[in-house]
């Protein structure tokens, strides 16, 4: 200690010395220690200790709670009891500089915050704000779980607008935290509405009421008017309705106690018709009826028999009936719920003269078309039949007069029936029609005795006579009429025409033909429907040459030419005299048509009460039909429509008839027949799209359409053989078939006619359903994996009758036949993946196919999974990043060169693009649109958490289970980039992005590298 006086004498005088400069020395401190305390956290929820650092070699001075009595800081100090503790504290360095006093409190707080929520769960009707209290201050949040994983941070107001089921915690400063019990909000603003049906109204049948509510909701309902609504009877099903007037009330209360307005509804279900009576009173010239029932309703009545019920009159006052003819009233009543009263009948008759009538035309023959009319001495009803068949009442009723059209002969016999029921003599008319004129043929036949002249006859398609001259005079009605054959000679002119019975007579015919080459043919042209030998002769010495219209060279004439395939043939043909004189080129065709014509009509609603049909044939043709449904080949009553030369289409108007029936065929120009079709156009059928029939059988889902005549008729049907009725379902779209069915139906066309009920019947037979599924999913080589194939499935038939036939590895052959069990054990004696298929066939032997990839699992090194694939490319890679160990830090900073090197050493080889992209995916670059769908490991939408994408610095191996690698690998996508091969050309390729790269980093997202160069976030992992 003596030793150092010297020193500190020497010291004082220097200070001293630059004292009297006013100067201090830099190496002197004069800067007081700065003091750091840990922990800076304030507030604590359990004990802890607290220590005091400086930034320089200083004594440290601590007080508790007083700054008076304060001890040198040696260790940490506890912090044990609660409440808040204040620290005085101040440091002194070794050349005396002291820190001033400075304190810091601390507050340790053992006891968690109290909460308190008002209002209480339940159900509001408006929403509701939560009022959140604590007594002291605190962090407040919301989680739907117990512990709070997902928890958000809320105010001491909160306002819950719909539904909140979960929790409400309370956070102190010292992190003290009380959680409230389960609560539950809802906020139930709907208003909820029923739907009853049907709706409120008078009914005339027995109805069920239904009620559905706009949410979900119990409905409650009651028939008593008075009830109180806790009395109400629960809605299960629908309800029948009580007969008489009914008022229904009801209401609806969901889950959460909300109710409904209570609604009412009334009813009134009648069901018993009323019943017209009637007073007659008798008159000198008129009678007097009164018609009334004995409840309110409505009385109809007419005077006409064929008058619908609608068309009918209401009656207001008492009816009076003139005596004349006959009275015919028919009535009934209509009260307000549809019931109708049986019809009532009243009729008198008071004149018993028949009616005479006259026709407009007598019997005769006729050669143009007409109208044949009646006129009567009275109001009569006229019938008439035109097959020649006595006038019944199944006779057509005369309208506005009948036409006369058939070519041949037209029977007309009719009657006259009186209001009175009177019946005039019947009478008897024939119509002879004949409106085409006659057509006239000449055939010249060479003279086999005299040279140079010829026999000429003269042939009529019908009855007729035939007038001619010689030379150059106009034939007239009062020439020579043609009797037998006329003798020309060369270079005279024969003319001549035709009058038939019915006074047609056809066009004035030059035949010069004898003036000059002449080649005739037999027989001529025209439209034939059998083979035709045609057969050339010439009117003087020469050769005949002929051709098709197709062929460019004419052959000379030597045989008959026989036309013996249908369709058209065209003839050209010219003689050549021995002089050199060539007759005109002349051109024939033949029409051979050996089909009918195909006829189809469609019917749609006329004008009145008459209906339209459409006929529309497949060529050119002319319909001959009846009405009344006898056949139209020998009916008297036949008519015809379209023409066979011009026309294929044709259009007629039927007036309704209770008996009518459409019967008619087709007959085109070469005198081809179609068959008959008979067809009742006054009940309308349901036409299918898909024929039915009790043999043929489907092995298909059908999509069933109807169509009918009539665009605006409905169909109503039932399946399974359930007879329909105006209640049933009304076909509006294609009807499904998925099984065997009986679909019943019938059709109301626009009309109000009912057609009868059809039956379709149609079997089903689906083709098996295969599925099959593994056990286990995966299996290793020689492993038994059971195939089970138990939920395959087939409408038709039980498994027992299947047959099983199972290809194992893809290769089209049957590895494996069961018939009726549906299970069975392989094991596969090499690794990869292989395309299971199973084919499925059914007792008729219809079969399905369903496949399924099956992964067979090989042995790797330890740490190293094993990626299955098809044929020999299975391949075995590191689970984790080199140096492929978990939790451990990926080797970074290794250049591509020294990566091969790594994994040469280990026996391995670096890993290629295309391994490294399947392991990662599953799926290979070269398959685009899977590998689009599925870019990364988990899917095609982006998990910022679940996959090493998102961080500030690369993670330990393994720690992110749950970014989903198809295989077993970890953190191939982020993490580090990792090193890969292009086997293409060999280069150098990085490949899965870094932990910083986010969205982007995924299977398929890699660049070409140096193979030189190495990187802080590069690493990379083998395959072998």
């Amino acid at each position: 200690m003596k030793k150092l006086y010297p020193i500190l004498g020497l010291l004082l005088c220097v200070v001293a010395a630059f004292a009297q400069k006013d100067t201090v020395p830099s190496w002197l401190d004069t800067i007081p220690p700065k003091i750091e305390i840990s922990p800076k956290k304030r507030f604590h929820s359990k004990p802890f200790y607290v220590s005091f650092s400086a930034n320089e070699n200083a004594q440290l001075w601590v007080g508790i709670n007083s700054s008076k009595s304060m001890k040198a800081f040696k260790q940490g100090i506890n912090i044990s009891n609660p409440g808040k503790t204040i620290l005085y504290y101040y440091g002194e360095d070794i050349y005396g500089n002291r820190s001033k006093i400075d304190s810091v409190a601390y507050v340790l707080d053992l006891q968690p915050p109290t909460l308190s929520i008002d209002p209480p769960s339940g159900v509001y009707r408006k929403p509701v704000v939560l009022r959140i209290n604590t007594n002291e201050p605190c962090r407040l949040f919301r989680h739907r779980d117990p512990v709070g994983k997902e928890r958000v941070k809320i105010t001491d107001s909160t306002i819950i607008t719909q539904r909140f089921v979960g929790y409400i915690s309370a956070v102190d400063r010292a992190g003290n935290r009380t959680r409230s019990d389960s609560l539950f909000y809802m906020v139930d603003t709907t208003s909820i509405k029923i739907a009853i049906r049907p709706k409120p109204g008078i009914y005339n049948y027995p109805v069920k009421i239904s009620l559905k509510p706009s949410q979900k909701a119990k409905v409650y309902y009651s028939f008593d008017p008075s009830m109180p609504t806790r009395m109400f009877t629960p809605y299960i099903r629908p309800v029948p309705c009580p007969h008489g007037l009914v008022l229904v009330r009801f209401f609806a209360r969901n889950d959460y106690n909300s109710e409904s307005v209570i609604n009412q509804a009334t009813y009134i279900i009648d069901t018993v018709p009323p019943r017209v009576r009637y007073n007659h009173r008798e008159g000198i010239k008129a009678d007097t009826l009164t018609l009334f029932t004995k409840e309110n309703a409505t009385i109809l009545y007419t005077f006409d028999r064929r008058a619908k019920v609608e068309e009918w009159n209401t009656y207001s006052e008492p009816i009076v009936v003139p005596h004349k003819g006959k009275a015919l009233i028919r009535a009934v009543a209509e009260d307000k719920a549809k019931n109708r009263s049986p019809l009532l009948v009243w009729e008198r008759k008071y004149d018993r003269t028949p009616p005479t009538v006259s026709s407009s035309h007598l019997s005769g023959t006729y050669n143009r078309r007409f109208k044949l009319t009646f006129s009567a001495s009275e109001p009569v009803t006229i019938l008439y039949t035109q097959d020649g068949t006595k006038p019944d009442e199944r006779a057509i009723v005369y309208r506005k007069g009948v036409i006369i059209s058939k070519i041949g002969v037209t029977t007309i016999r009719y009657v006259a029936i009186d209001e009175a029921d009177n019946r005039s003599e019947e009478k008897i008319l024939e119509f002879f029609v004949d409106i085409d004129p006659p057509k006239v043929k000449a055939i010249i036949e060479r003279s086999k005795t005299k040279e140079n002249e010829f026999s000429v006859l003269l042939v009529s398609n019908e009855e007729a006579r035939i007038y001619y001259e010689v030379g150059e005079l106009e034939p007239t009605r009062s020439s020579p009429q043609f009797t037998k054959e006329i003798t020309l000679r060369m270079n005279q002119e024969l003319r001549y025409f035709a009058v038939d019975r019915a006074g047609n007579a056809s066009d004035i015919v030059t035949m010069d033909d004898l003036q000059k080459p002449m080649v005739l043919v037999q027989p001529e042209g025209g439209v034939y429907n059998a083979a035709v030998p045609v057969m050339f002769t010439t009117n003087m010495a020469g050769e005949i040459y002929w051709r098709f219209a197709s062929d460019s060279t004419f052959l000379r004439y030597h045989d008959t030419i026989l036309l013996n395939e249908e369709g058209l043939h065209v003839l050209e043909y010219y003689s050549l005299s021995p002089t050199g004189f060539k007759s005109p080129l002349r051109r024939l065709q033949y029409l051979i048509d050996w089909t009918a014509p195909r006829a189809t009509i469609s019917v749609k609603k006329g004008v009145g009460d008459s209906v339209s049909i459409f006929f529309e044939c497949s060529e050119n043709a002319s319909i001959y039909y009846t009405l009344d449904g006898t056949s139209p080949f020998f009916s008297n009553t036949t008519q015809i429509a379209g023409n066979k030369f011009t026309r294929s289409r044709d259009r007629i108007s039927i007036l309704r008839s209770g008996e009518a029936k459409l019967a008619f065929y087709a007959e085109d120009a070469a005198g081809n027949q179609g068959a008959i079709s008979v067809l009742d156009v006054f009940k309308p059928r349901a036409v299918p799209t898909i024929p039915s029939s009790k043999k043929k059988i489907y092995n298909r889902i059908l999509s069933l359409s109807f169509s009918t005549y009539d665009e605006k008729s409905q169909i109503y049907y039932e399946h399974n053989g359930k007879k329909p009725s105006l209640k049933s379902n009304i076909y509006t779209t294609p009807i499904t078939l998925l099984t065997s069915d009986t679909i019943m139906a019938f059709v109301v066309d626009a009309s109000g006619y009912r057609g009868e009920i059809d039956t379709f019947v149609y079997f089903i037979d689906l083709p098996p359903s295969p599925q099959f599924t593994l056990s286990p999913k995966g299996g290793s080589v020689g492993q038994s994996i059971q195939f089970d194939a138990s939920a395959t499935l087939d409408q038709e038939s039980p498994l027992s009758s299947l047959e099983y036939h199972w290809d194992f590895n893809g290769d089209g052959k049957v590895d494996a036949k069961k018939k009726g069990t549906p299970t069975v054990h392989h094991s596969f004696h090499k690794a990869g993946k292989y395309i299971a298929r199973l084919t499925v066939l059914d007792p008729k032997k219809q079969s399905s196919q369903f496949e399924k990839e099956v992964a067979v699992y090989g042995a790797c090194p330890q740490n190293m999974v094993f990626v299955p694939r098809m044929g020999d490319s299975s391949f075995c890679i590191d689970t984790y990043e080199w140096p492929n160990k978990i939790k451990e830090t990926p080797r970074i900073a290794v250049s591509w060169v020294r990566a091969k090197m790594y994994c040469y050493d280990q026996g391995k080889h670096l890993c290629s693009v295309e391994e490294w992209q399947y392991a990662c995916s599953g799926k290979s670059l070269k398959d685009r649109k899977k590998y689009q769908a599925e870019q990364y490991p988990y899917g095609s939408q982006y998990d910022k958490e679940r996959c090493p994408t998102e961080g500030d610095k690369m993670f330990r191996s393994g720690n992110f289970s749950e970014c989903k690698e198809p295989y077993g690998t970890h953190d191939m996508i982020g993490n580090v980039w990792e090193w890969v091969i292009d086997p293409k050309n060999g280069k150098p390729k990085i490949i899965g992005g870094s932990y910083k790269y986010g969205e982007k980093a995924r299977c398929g997202f890699f660049f070409t590298s140096s193979m030189m160069i190495s990187s802080e976030d590069v690493g990379f992992r083998c395959c072998k």
